[in-house]
């Protein structure tokens, strides 16, 4: 919170503009690297299907590995697109423009 604090305050001091996206599906752009399997839900019946358990493809909200892969895939877009991440505040990424213009990102969990 100490991070998001003094970014708001640099904002208002240098009267820049400030963008929170909601990304509500965040963790549905992530990829397992891990295979994970559950047992059936209660009330799912399918004769083909009976003695067999499902296995994700995509990570889910509440699964415990969906943050890890949803980070994962997040900073590799940042590697790959020029951010440089922070050394004290992992969660702070900075793009600079040769037109002298800043991007400042903070993810919030």
């Amino acid at each position: 919170m100490d991070t998001i604090h003094l970014l708001i305050s640099l904002v208002a001091k240098m009267k820049w503009k400030i963008y929170q996206p909601d990304v509500k599906s965040a963790f549905l752009n992530g990829y397992l690297k891990e295979e994970v399997y559950i047992d059936k839900l209660l009330g799912f019946v399918n004769e083909r299907l009976e003695d067999k358990y499902l296995k994700f493809k995509r990570p889910l909200y509440g699964l415990k590995q969906a943050q890890r892969a949803w980070n994962s895939r997040i900073d590799k877009y940042f590697q790959d697109n020029g951010f440089v991440r922070c050394l004290n505040e992992y969660a702070l990424c900075i793009k600079t423009y040769n037109t002298g213009d800043i991007l400042i990102l903070c993810q919030c969990g």
